[in-house]
């Protein structure tokens, strides 16, 4: 994991507009606490539509934490996970970023909890980032990125330069994305879902796969391997990164649950699910780097299932005014993991 405070020159230039309506940033405070918690959960969809409680919610958190500073007033400084494969593989371009960018704000990478403007200004500081660490003359640009959207269906989709569309972004709704394509990086906004990227050096092949617990159902791992092995790719060449993400998840202990009585508690082991799906299509295990970030535990990383569950980074039950505050500080929030050959 990378940390480094230094912001200069990696902002990019200042661009005007509101991202948010002034009137849920000042009525959200309120308003969104009581939705977090669950009181207004039964009359949601009968007083309020999904739209004007995801804004209360939103705005509350805005309200509260737009510009929260460490305690001698210094922004956040830069905490970016890399794999060690970008100091093995020429020219591999693969990192995740934090809620942490060296801005006064969280370094939040979703459209939907920042607005356009500031989620871009984010990603921007990140891509910029990386590419100094990596000795990259030319950082990605956020809006050349190819974004994949993780539908819950769909997949591998496979890209090359000609399906391209060049000066915007390009977004393909898939589970699992391969990009033959070297200069053009993926980009996946995961929260407690590692990105599981998988690297053939030699074709400067890239895979990027939304790691989750339905992996043993949809078998998306398999699915790619075996559409990797479909284009001439050897098995025994991918290398494999595990990204940031939840190890395991707890299961039926949500804040929501928590005004239900006798509901069991189950733990869902994701990385040891990872391997053994890796495993099984022919990945060696030597091949496997995996990602040191458990997402629920470091408060540096997003994490729905910490935000929505009552537990605390070392694992203990949180009461439930504490979990109503971890929710705020750990949900509303995407990273965003970049993938690609630069050359």
């Amino acid at each position: 994991m990378e940390s480094n405070p230094s912001t200069e020159n990696l902002l990019p230039p200042k661009k005007t507009g509101l991202s948010r309506r002034s009137f849920f940033k000042l009525m959200g405070a309120q308003a969104g606490s009581l939705a977090c918690l669950g009181i207004l959960e039964v009359t949601s969809e009968k007083v309020f539509n999904r739209w004007l409680i995801y804004e209360l919610i939103t705005g509350a958190r805005t309200f509260l934490f737009e510009n929260k500073k460490d305690k001698n007033g210094q922004s956040d400084e830069i905490v970016v996970d890399m794999p060690v494969l970008d100091q093995q593989v020429p020219d591999l371009f693969v990192a995740s970023s934090s809620a942490k960018c060296g801005l006064a704000e969280d370094c939040n990478m979703g459209i939907m909890w920042s607005g356009k403007e500031k989620a871009y200004q984010h990603r921007q500081v990140f891509l910029n980032y990386v590419a100094k660490q990596l000795n990259v003359p030319e950082s990605p640009q956020v809006d050349k990125l190819i974004y994949m959207i993780a539908d819950g269906k769909h997949g591998p989709t496979v890209v090359t330069k000609d399906q391209l569309t060049e000066g915007k972004p390009n977004v393909f709704e898939t589970e699992s994305l391969i990009l033959q394509a070297p200069g053009k990086f993926i980009g996946f906004q995961p929260i407690d879902c590692s990105g599981i990227t998988m690297v053939d050096p030699k074709s400067k092949t890239i895979a990027v796969i939304h790691g989750n617990k339905y992996l043993n159902e949809n078998q998306m791992i398999k699915k790619t391997v075996d559409q990797l092995q479909a284009m001439g790719i050897n098995t025994e060449d991918l290398l494999v990164w595990i990204g940031p993400g939840a190890r395991k998840l707890e299961l039926g202990n949500s804040i929501t649950n928590a005004f239900k009585a006798g509901e069991a508690v189950k733990t869902f082991d994701l990385l040891d699910s990872y391997k053994k799906l890796l495993a099984e299509s022919g990945i060696n295990s030597q091949n496997i780097e995996v990602s040191a970030i458990d997402t629920v535990k470091d408060t540096n990383f997003y994490s729905g299932h910490a935000a929505t569950h009552l537990i605390s980074p070392e694992g203990n039950r949180l009461p439930l005014p504490q979990a109503a505050k971890n929710f705020f500080d750990r949900y509303f929030g995407n990273h965003l993991l970049v993938a690609g050959f630069s050359k």
